[in-house]
């Protein structure tokens, strides 16, 4: 008998398992990858202990996982290469890829088994650009690309730009998700998709660029547009190494484009409101950031070190940055008060200002669905205030503190505020919104953060 047996069959007999159990030598294997019916008849089995196993078809959907459909992909290659699994017998034809729609209109011939399609051995002969719509049926404004299109990027930064009072004219979406990008490029009428980055910085019409790509390519990508001359923006963290970010501060004082970052907390009206009410009274002040970020998968790819960097740089660093907004002065020193061990990478931190003030940023990730997702608490001699969820801010001791309509109004995190500043500031050749030396500030010492341990 043979090893094993693997079923790709659909059909309703269930006379294939029969058969395939009876092919099968002692402690043999039957796998079933298709669909058939499986009315099993134990003495098939019982005869020379045969196994039974069902297939996940390609392999789990979890992309980190040890048995992920690109994992198992790439097993088979790796076996493949190594003539361990050998398939020419299963080849019936091999035909270029520019012949399959003929190749599919043969299909059920008796004589076909399997048939090997062959693509162009030359790269560059690959469209990896498609073009949507003409000039005359884009936006006049500044013309801008976007690298990566997931979710942040679909659910909120393209909604939120293209509804500026001046939006800008989308000239290239780039993602390796091809169908999802093609759905975005549609809705905000962009002229192009792509799957090559380089297709944004070698195009001369492109004067901003918007990095929303997982957080180890924020770093090299950044340093790209601005050795293009383009003015980019990234999505926080803006580089997972303090050697990334040398290069990166090296090449934003050399390009003539400027470098923001997507901390738009700092733009939100209630953050603008309490900076105002903070640089009014005197002394140090104290500012308690509580987070409550939930949990995530186990392999969400936010907490692989090497894809993600962790959510320390790649979350918290939005509240580094509103302390550092909000008192107005620089970082001295930062101190560890706890590191959460359940694999969430929680933590509490201790930041201490050059001006006296001191800051407290709590990442909680086991907190109920029920607690509010951020709360900053703001108090100094005689005075307090808090902000609750970006809806209101309510205090005392001081005048002109609240503010807000209570829990029915949508939240607004000043995302809107941020992307106008950028595209103003980057059609005008204004200076960055956010002042580069804090850009640099506030994205070492979340690296830094991130890499501290008790």
């Amino acid at each position: 008998g043979v090893d094993g047996v693997l079923i790709t069959a659909s059909s309703p007999s269930h006379e294939i398992i029969s058969q395939a159990a009876q092919s099968c030598r002692h402690q043999g294997k039957v796998v079933l990858i298709g669909v058939i019916g499986l009315n099993l008849k134990r003495a098939d089995f019982y005869r020379n202990e045969v196994s039974f196993q069902v297939s996940n078809s390609y392999g789990l959907r979890q992309p980190n996982h040890p048995f992920s459909a690109q994992e198992n992909f790439q097993r088979v290659l790796e076996l493949m290469s190594q003539k361990k699994l050998l398939v020419s017998d299963l080849i019936s034809t091999q035909k270029s890829i520019h012949e399959a729609p003929e190749v599919y209109g043969h299909l059920n011939s008796p004589n076909i088994f399997g048939i090997s399609l062959v693509y162009d051995s030359k790269p560059e002969s690959l469209n990896r650009q498609i073009k949507l719509t003409g000039e005359e049926n884009i936006s006049s404004g500044l013309k801008v690309g976007i690298l990566g299109v997931g979710n942040f990027t679909q659910r909120t930064l393209l909604p939120e730009l293209m509804n500026l009072d001046q939006p800008p004219s989308l000239e290239v979406l780039v993602s390796a998700q091809g169908a999802s990008t093609l759905f975005s490029a549609q809705k905000f009428n962009a002229r192009h998709i792509s799957t090559d980055p380089e297709s944004v910085f070698k195009n001369s019409k492109i004067k901003a660029v918007f990095i929303s790509t997982r957080h180890h390519l924020h770093a090299s990508q950044a340093l790209k547009a601005l050795s293009a001359g383009q003015s980019v923006w990234v999505e926080k963290p803006l580089a997972l190494s303090e050697s990334d970010m040398d290069l990166i501060e090296a090449a934003a004082h050399q390009s003539s484009a400027i470098l923001m970052i997507g901390f738009n907390r700092r733009f939100a009206p209630l953050a603008q409101h309490a900076r105002k009410i903070i640089a009014a009274q005197r002394g140090p002040k104290t500012i308690t950031i509580n987070i409550n970020a939930g949990v995530l998968p186990s392999d969400h790819w936010t907490l692989s070190p090497n894809e993600g960097g962790g959510r320390i740089v790649g979350e918290a660093c939005h509240f580094i940055d509103l302390l550092r907004f909000l008192i107005s002065a620089p970082i001295s020193q930062v101190s560890l008060i706890a590191r959460f061990t359940d694999g969430q990478d929680g933590g509490k931190y201790k930041l201490e200002f050059s001006d006296g003030s001191t800051g407290y940023i709590n990442y909680l990730t086991d907190l109920p669905k029920t607690v509010p997702k951020e709360i900053i608490q703001v108090s100094g001699q005689g005075w307090n205030f808090e902000i609750s969820n970006w809806q209101q801010c309510r205090g005392q001791g001081v005048w002109g503190v609240n503010k807000g309509w209570g829990l029915f109004k949508k939240m607004d995190k000043g995302h809107s505020c941020a992307l106008s500043a950028f595209m103003h500031a980057a059609e005008s050749h204004q200076p960055s919104p956010i002042p580069l030396n804090e850009i640099i500030e506030v994205s070492r010492w979340a690296i830094r953060m991130q890499a501290m341990k008790k």
